[in-house]
């Protein structure tokens, strides 16, 4: 090795004497004294250029690097060490070489090289002639400092502009430099920091008169130089140094910390400094390696202080002069003589332990004193953890970080190991876990109960557990009733007396199966009275007899819409959507909220409303639309969504709702208005943006008669959008001409119609039930047709399946169809009492003389009189009938609960097949699994066309624990965790082998004890997920089947068989 005395710089000056020490090292650092001679090489570094003409006169360089020996010495060494000087007599790059052999005559090499400065012209071997090199002395520099920059210019001489620049200029110089390889010194300045850029320009002049021809590059011409370095600036003057001193390295658990905050910059104390203080669980943090990312970083990162500068040099735009004459040129008048082209060139009392918040303080805001401290007393946790305790500082333009970590442990631990969620029905065994940390054996009795759950065997062991040992006591407990049960541990010794007290939830999951029947009677004739029946069994295979029928009258059509207003507001998943169609009926109901079963969730229609828009704010984005998914930060606004979104918003602001303020409307009003191309092509989505925005006052009558124009095209979804759109504007006699053309598509039947549509929608909206939604709202705004209002009516009552539309969307538009029908007033007026009758037992009466009457109804359960005396699998007349003038709607529900570990498989257009393998890829067999070892669950789901919007949840045993490989803990499972290419050849991210996007892989969302995946997009054939889990408590555990459904047509369905598991220890 090689060392200058001092700081090495990479610049010497030619002519310059510099001394270096020579030492041999072993591999190990240590000096090897057996060498005595290293062979010391001078290389000088130069360029040779080569240049060559090519297409359009454009100069190919190639630049052939020389190194020529320029001096060499043998350096004898005393003891592995010795001293020698270099002398470089030039300017230009040069490279010192060592060489040394050991005794088994090993070569070993050592090269160091520099830059020798001085007026010499040299040539650099830059790929563009016209670049100035720029190379500073040090990587980083101090306020303070002057830094060198070694200029590398192929100019011999010039007039240089050099700047210092950032977001403006913060100097400049004009400096008259003689040779290719000079320093220019730049003071650096606090203001400077991280990042300041340094420029130098320059130009070249013409050396004597031109000369080249037509077909000769002019390489004389005057052209700019430029060149630039970028100079970082230590931020260490923007530091804040942060001390972080606990009274205590352990603390008991639930004790009183006091942590002392102080701090200091340059050494001195810093006053009035805003701190940030908080400690929470490294068993939290460590999950994903969560650090509080440091100010100084971050505000200070080199990338927030980019060059906003901009230079340029017009000589680059200088026409060649002219030095030809026309008949020189090709065709010129020359004697058919072409010129010639020429070739150019690039405690002790029982302590209870309850708290277990992850997160022991968080304190935003606090303030040092004149010494740079604050001193901070908190109250710790329940939890035996370590906790990170992190601080952050500012006070003008400084700031800083720092970490520290406190221990919270009783002399003997005691950590429950039970399963995170129970199952009713699962027999576990849980353990609890006591360390003793004291140096000498303790005798412990340690005592579990329960509340709801029910301990199999002893409750309490007396054991004495070693010094520095963990013992594990088991306990069997069944679940024997759903609900959160309370789980006490009380351990009693000399040196701990504590009640650890923790809750479990214990789930039952019933499969329900339900069949509901919509229906209406009306009085015959003069007669006053008037009839229907329905068919009503009660299964013999009912669980738990649980179960029920749901009977609602009604002398509006409202008590019809019951199934469907809860079937939206109910919905398990949340997207965007969705979460719209939740609103819909709080927004257009909200005065029957106590019809519809929602008083109990919904105290405050108006509030829940007006807090779940102030929640969709904060995820709109910045072009004003709204996701699909909310979760999802990276995907971009949905149109369609939108669309949704603007619509929910002209029916809150009509019914009074308060819309906030900070839900920018206008900015979405925008973004509906300058659609996508990807968008721009539906002529259903551009027609129902016309509809949107005619709601909200925004004039588009022009584009709505150029979609009117392209006739049955637009389908009647569109017809129906853009006569309420003309409705909207006033033009009623074109709404009529909407109107018409719709009823082309119409063939009236006795009670209903039928719908026939000029094409076939391939999506989740514009359905027939939206057509048919779409319909009554125009039909009942624009003739008085009973009639025909009644058919449509019906029509779209009878494409209810289990009290609901196929969908979210489907439901929302026939909500909104039958919002609008009682605001037309078109129900009549009912004047009758009603009697529901199940064989010869009244179930129950109603009478109803106005259309705001509310609907009656009544809830019986299946296991309770008077159902619980009818048979089992016998048929009984549910007989609806009325005495007096109007029509009777009724709603009835039977809904019942199987079994769901004995749920048998059912495909119905879905099919789900399970297996699961240990990780060396073989099968289980049978229902027997293994505890302490890792496991793969494969799910194939199949389906025999495309499919939008499928969920699949994916249970496993309680007793088992999901593994998510995300988390930094679990993350070496990551590369066993990939799931398989489907069927079709798509990879993991939805690519071919063309790298050809079709469908992306589900999202994929981890519970306690199973998983969900959710697919936008289903292809044809078979899709197959994975998840891996781990068994940690031995038990029985029955286990619900996996379900797969399609989230907006739930009749398209698919399941596998419920499984009960056994885990052992396989001994």
């Amino acid at each position: 090795g090689a060392k200058a005395p001092g700081y090495w710089s990479p610049f010497v000056e030619k002519g310059k004497k510099t001394d270096l020490t020579l030492r041999l090292a072993e591999p190990d650092g240590k000096i090897h004294t057996a060498g005595s001679e290293v062979i010391l090489e001078l290389y000088h570094t130069t360029w040779k250029l080569a240049q060559q003409q090519g297409v359009y006169d454009y100069i190919n360089s190639r630049w052939e690097e020389v190194r020529d020996l320029e001096s060499s010495a043998a350096v004898k060494l005393t003891g592995g060490e010795g001293a020698v000087s270099v002398t470089p007599a030039e300017s230009g790059s040069y490279t010192i070489r060592l060489t040394a052999r050991d005794e088994q005559d090993r070569t070993a090499v050592t090269e160091l090289s520099f830059y020798a400065t001085g007026a010499d012209w040299i040539r650099w071997g830059a790929d563009d002639m016209t670049e100035i090199g720029l190379e500073p002395d040090k990587p980083l520099y101090k306020p303070g400092d002057t830094a060198k920059l070694l200029l590398k210019t192929s100019l011999p001489e010039g007039y240089y502009l050099v700047t210092v620049e950032r977001e403006g200029i913060y100097s400049e110089k004009v400096m008259h430099i003689k040779g290719s390889a000079n320093l220019i010194d730049i003071p650096v300045e606090e203001a400077y920091l991280p990042i300041v850029y340094v420029s130098v320009a320059s130009y070249s002049r013409r050396t004597r008169e031109p000369d080249h021809t037509y077909f000769e590059p002019d390489l004389d011409k005057p052209k700019g130089y430029f060149g630039m370095a970028t100079l970082l600036v230590d931020t260490g003057s923007r530091m804040i140094d942060i001390k972080v001193d606990s009274a205590e390295p352990v603390y008991l658990p639930g004790g009183e910390a006091q942590v002392t905050l102080t701090a200091t910059s340059g050494g001195k104390p810093v006053e009035g400094a805003d701190l940030t203080f908080l400690a929470v669980d490294r068993g939290v943090l460590d999950l994903i390696d969560y650090h509080v990312p440091d100010p100084l970083k971050f505000f200070y990162s080199t990338y927030r202080f980019p060059l906003g500068v901009l230079g340029a040099d017009s000589r680059s735009l200088l026409i060649d002069p002219v030095t030809y004459q026309v008949k020189n040129l090709h065709g010129g008048d020359n004697g058919g003589k072409d010129g010639e082209e020429e070739a150019g060139e690039d405690g002790k009392s029982l302590a209870e332990r309850k708290d277990f918040n992850p997160t022991a303080v968080f304190l935003p805001s606090l303030k040092t004193d004149k010494n740079g401290k604050a001193v901070v007393t908190f109250k710790l946790p329940d939890t035996l953890t370590t906790y990170r305790l992190t601080a952050l500082a500012a006070k003008g333009n400084r700031f800083g970080t720092a970490e520290e970590e406190i221990k919270v442990q009783n002399p003997i631990n005691v950590k429950t190991a039970f399963p995170r969620k129970l199952r009713y029905r699962d027999t576990a065994i849980g353990s609890i876990l006591l360390t003793n940390l004291q140096n000498r054996p303790n005798k412990v009795t340690v005592t579990v109960s329960f509340d709801i759950l029910e301990i199999d065997g002893e409750n309490s062991y007396t054991l004495t557990i070693p010094a520095a040992r963990t013992l594990e006591v088991p306990f069997m407990f069944l679940a024997v009733k759903p609900g959160t049960a309370t789980v006490t541990v009380t351990t009693e010794s000399g040196v701990l007396n504590e009640k650890l007290t923790e809750t479990l939830v214990v789930e039952k999951p019933y499969v329900f199966e339900s069949f509901t029947t919509i229906g209406r009677t009306s009085e015959k004739g003069t007669s006053g009275q008037g009839a229907s029946e329905e068919g009503f069994i009660i299964p013999s295979y009912i669980e738990d007899e649980q179960g029920s029928l749901s009977i609602t009258a009604a002398g509006s059509r409202l008590a019809s819409l019951k199934d469907a207003v809860n079937y939206v507001f109910t919905y398990p998943y949340g997207c965007m959507e969705q979460r719209s169609s939740r609103m819909l009926p709080l927004v257009l109901f909200g005065d029957y909220i106590d019809d519809f079963g929602l008083a109990a969730e919904v105290k405050d229609p108006k509030k829940t409303v007006e807090e779940e828009l102030a929640f969709w704010a904060k995820f709109q984005k910045e072009d004003g639309g709204f996701p699909f998914w909310l979760e999802d930060t990276y995907s971009g606004s949905s149109y369609y969504v939108s669309l949704r979104v603007a619509h929910i918003l002209y029916h809150a602001k009509r019914k009074g709702y308060a819309v906030p303020p900070s839900l920018n409307t206008a900015g979405l009003l925008r973004y509906l208005q300058n659609p996508g191309s990807s968008v721009s092509n539906s002529d259903y989505l551009m027609i129902y943006k016309i509809y949107v925005l005619s709601l909200h006052g925004v004039d588009a009558v022009r584009e709505a008669n150029r979609y009117f124009a392209k006739g049955d095209g637009i389908g009647l979804s569109g017809y129906g959008l853009l006569g309420l759109a003309y409705l909207n504007t006033g033009n009623r006699d074109r709404a009529l001409e909407c109107l018409a053309a719709v009823k082309r598509f119409i063939r009236p039947g006795t009670q209903t119609i039928d719908l026939t549509d000029t094409y076939e929608t391939g999506y989740f909206y514009n359905s027939q039930v939206e057509q048919l939604s779409l319909l009554l709202m125009l039909h009942a705004q624009l003739e008085d047709t009973t009639d025909m209002t009644t058919r449509i009516v019906t029509t779209l009552m009878q494409r209810q399946k289990n009290g609901y539309w196929y969908n979210t969307a489907d439901t929302s538009w026939a909500l909104q169809a039958f919002a609008s029908l009682m605001e037309q007033g078109a129900d009549g007026m009912p004047d009758f009492k009603a009697a529901v009758t199940l064989e010869n037992t009244e179930l129950m009466t109603a009478s109803f003389s106005s259309p705001a009457d509310p609907p009656q109804g009544r809830i019986f359960a299946l296991n309770a009189p008077p159902l619980a005396s009818f048979k089992k699998d016998t048929m009984y007349p549910l007989r609806f009938a009325l005495t007096g003038k109007g029509t009777l709607f009724y709603t009835a529900t039977l809904k019942y609960a199987v079994p769901a570990e004995i749920t048998d498989a059912r495909d119905e257009g879905l099919g789900v097949l399970t297996e699961i393998t240990d990780l060396e890829g073989r099968i289980v067999a049978g229902n027997s699994l293994e505890a302490g070892k890792t496991y793969r669950m494969r799910a194939v789901i199949s389906s025999p066309k495309r499919r939008a919007y499928l969920a699949l949840r994916l249970p496993v045993p309680s007793g088992a624990d999901i593994l998510d490989t995300s988390f930094v803990t679990t993350a070496r499972y990551k590369e066993l965790d990939k799931p398989a290419t489907d069927e079709n050849g798509y990879d993991e991210y939805g690519y071919d082998d063309d790298y050809y996007y079709y469908a992306s892989r589900p999202r994929e969302k981890i519970l306690d004890n199973e998983v969900q995946y959710f697919w936008d997009d289903f292809p044809q054939g078979k899709q197959e997920v994975s998840l891996l889990f781990r068994t940690l408590n031995r038990g029985v555990y029955p286990t619900p089947p996996a379900a797969a459904e399609c989230m907006y047509e739930p009749e398209i369905f698919g399941r596998t068989e419920g499984r009960i598991y056994f885990i052992d220890t396989g001994k």
